[in-house]
């Protein structure tokens, strides 16, 4: 019974992911599109994550880009989200 409902778990989990994971890449939290990028996967996971939304952290986080794809070192933006065009800090959309 209790394996039962481990697996039904699961795969609830696994079900409800993707139309998570596609609002959240259709609604272009921290992108190009938006002039944001995330200083490092801790931060897209801090910013996507929450012991609610690990897996579509853990899906979403290792297909972004990152600050340092833009050219943009910690040293200069040590926030979570950053300015591409300024390389400042600034606060992450949706927050």
């Amino acid at each position: 019974m209790q394996l039962t409902a481990l697996f039904t778990f699961l795969l609830l989990g696994a079900a409800s992911a993707n139309p998570v994971l596609e609002a959240r890449q259709k609604d272009g939290e921290c992108t190009e599109k938006y002039n944001c990028c995330y200083s490092s996967r801790d931060a897209c996971n801090r910013q996507l994550g929450g012991w609610a939304n690990f897996l579509t952290a853990q899906m979403y986080c290792p297909l972004h880009k990152y600050c340092i794809d833009y050219g943009i070192t910690r040293k200069q933006c040590n926030a979570d989200c950053c300015d591409i065009k300024t390389g400042w800090g600034r606060g992450c959309p949706g927050k």
